[in-house]
């Protein structure tokens, strides 16, 4: 892969900052750490999408006691019947144990999913009886639940594009295994938060009214 840097900053004013009953700078800085996040995640998902490697598989259509009532064959054949389903879990983990796709951390294959297919698939009535068996306290931060080798994890990452059925939303959840992606050990120069306070700017701010927090990542 390559290197891309990233980054944006927030300027903000002696008076804003002088007025304001709130700290700007710190909500700024909360602010923009999440975004940094949102951003490292929404590339590292393009480039796995974007992968050769990466296997395409499509949710059935089902009626509303999610049995199926027809196959998927396309994006353009998707629409609001095609759900995620335990079904459909099942599928798609006999395809990892097939193909000898190694587990990921845990022994487990990781499932991220938008919340509108967790709406789904919480809805089947085949899921709600595996989930009885769960014990909670061994769940991870953002999962939902697990199928046999699998664990499903909320994520709002997921990519959403208008390219179903009249323009029906597709949700492109992502399976993965074991090494599925790799990422450049960049230390301090991988992502970092830079504020400056007022009068940093020196000649270019002869007056000290301009402050900036702002964040940067070298992403590869």
């Amino acid at each position: 892969g390559t290197v891309e840097q990233h980054g944006d900053y927030v300027m903000f004013t002696d008076v804003a900052l002088g007025t304001s009953i709130y700290d700007l700078m710190a909500l700024s800085r909360e602010a923009q750490a999440y975004e940094a996040a949102e951003i490292k995640n929404a590339l590292i998902r393009d480039d796995i999408l974007a992968a050769d490697s990466i296997g395409i598989y499509y949710a059935e259509k089902v009626d509303e006691n999610y049995k199926v009532t027809g196959k998927v064959e396309s994006e353009a054949q998707i629409d609001s019947t095609s759900k995620v389903t335990y079904n459909l879990c099942r599928r798609i983990l006999n395809i990892m144990e097939r193909n000898k796709i190694p587990f990921a951390e845990g022994k487990f294959y990781h499932w991220y999913i938008h919340p509108d297919q967790k709406y789904d698939l919480m809805g089947d009535p085949d899921w709600k009886a595996m989930q009885i068996h769960t014990d909670p306290s061994n769940m991870e931060d953002g999962e939902i639940g697990r199928v046999s080798g699998t664990i499903f994890i909320e994520s709002d990452t997921i990519l959403v594009t208008k390219t179903g059925a009249n323009s029906n939303a597709v949700y492109h959840s992502l399976v993965m295994g074991g090494d599925a992606v790799g990422q450049l050990d960049l230390g301090n120069r991988g992502t970092q938060m830079i504020v400056k306070g007022l009068g940093s700017g020196g000649t270019a701010d002869p007056l000290d009214q301009r402050a900036t927090t702002g964040w940067q990542s070298n992403i590869g």
